[in-house]
């Protein structure tokens, strides 16, 4: 069975509200990217977008190669839980052997998290074999993420979460 990956879409200037359960945006499983000897796709554009009211992350970037997150607005994540869950919201988060992305000149205000460089859970660290389809088979969550003049204000968690990141920069940002 073939992947299709996202490749060549632009997400701009919308109003997005969050839902109960989940992220506002999310890209997921597009499977081993060219640093581990999969396909060259993309960009993928996510820019000028206000996503509030998050129950996760507002950008969810799970295992997505050459994504570019640009002049967004994060804020007023949910507080409480749903069903039992409890709301985790953040900002922008790249984990699962994603690569080669770009998170520039982005605003975070109270969004319950500013950005994650790499999972927390660390899915990627011990899943060395190329799997059927898709999946992280390489050392790191993320690997080539500039996150560059972005600012991270009133925020319940970490500013920027750093785990399993591989030539990840960051880079004249603002937290207060």
């Amino acid at each position: 069975q073939s992947l299709i990956p996202n490749d060549h879409l632009t997400i701009a200037n919308n109003i997005i509200h969050g839902c109960d359960v989940n992220e506002n945006l999310k890209g997921h499983g597009e499977g081993p990217g060219p640093l581990q000897g999969g396909p060259a796709w993309g960009p993928v554009e996510i820019v000028g977008n206000e996503l509030l009211e998050m129950a996760s992350q507002g950008v969810d970037a799970t295992g997505v190669h050459n994504w570019s997150v640009e002049d967004n607005t994060l804020h007023h994540a949910k507080t409480g839980s749903f069903m039992g869950t409890d709301y985790d919201g953040g900002g922008i988060g790249f984990k699962n052997g994603g690569s080669q992305s770009r998170v520039r000149n982005n605003w975070s205000e109270q969004s319950g998290g500013g950005f994650g460089l790499g999972g927390v859970s660390g899915s990627c660290i011990n899943d060395t074999e190329p799997p059927h389809g898709y999946g992280c088979f390489q050392r790191y969550e993320m690997t080539d993420l500039v996150v560059e003049n972005n600012t991270v204000k009133d925020t319940s968690k970490d500013a920027f979460g750093i785990y399993q990141c591989d030539n990840c920069r960051v880079l004249g940002n603002y937290v207060d």
